[in-house]
């Protein structure tokens, strides 16, 4: 699991440096979506560097990288365990149904773009051996804005028991298509 034996958070500047008064809501931070392609693309890069494969994203860990960033902002907390329900990642993963073998989490703050989210990443032992830990092929990845320090990025890895990708359809039959028998004509016996 990596860095959540880390006590240490990953903040960038201080509170006061960022805003005088933060917001305290949890919203998607502006340009969300890019934020979370370029934090992807960061993660994949210093992966193909060191030729282990690139992450995909999960759908279902999208969704707890989302729910655990907003769970950081509105309890006001930084730690990979939840000090109000006791939650770590992998209680989490199970909550939304992700079925696993090995999970991970990255946490970061105060960071304004995904290089500088990476690059604070790549410099914790903890951090960087779940970003570079070869089992894991799924991520979730979430960028928020609010609370104490702004700006909340949220990794979490992951390794499921099974695919979670449909199975290709089968090749079509060489075989010549046939018709249904025909009923039996009325009357017949």
């Amino acid at each position: 699991m990596g860095c959540q034996d880390v006590q240490i958070p990953f903040i960038s500047g201080t509170t006061e440096a960022q805003s005088p008064l933060p917001r305290t809501e949890c919203i998607d931070a502006p340009d969300h979506d890019t934020l979370t392609q370029d934090l992807l693309a960061a993660i994949n890069a210093e992966r193909v560097k060191r030729r282990l494969p690139p992450l995909r994203t999960s759908s279902t860990l999208m969704q707890v990288a989302d729910f655990y960033s907003c769970r950081l902002i509105d309890g006001r907390f930084f730690d990979h365990v939840d000090p109000f329900d006791g939650s770590t990642v992998d209680t989490r993963v199970t909550d939304f149904g992700y079925a696993f073998q090995k999970v991970g989490e990255n946490l970061a703050a105060g960071h304004k773009t995904a290089k500088d989210a990476v690059s604070a990443w790549m410099e914790s032992p903890g951090h960087r051996a779940n970003l570079l830990d070869p089992a894991f092929t799924e991520t979730g990845i979430a960028v928020k804005t609010g609370g104490d320090y702004g700006w909340y990025w949220v990794q979490e890895f992951g390794k499921p028991l099974a695919t979670t990708h449909p199975t290709p359809p089968a090749e079509p039959s060489s075989a010549p298509a046939t018709d249904p028998p025909a009923p039996p004509a009325a009357g017949a016996k």
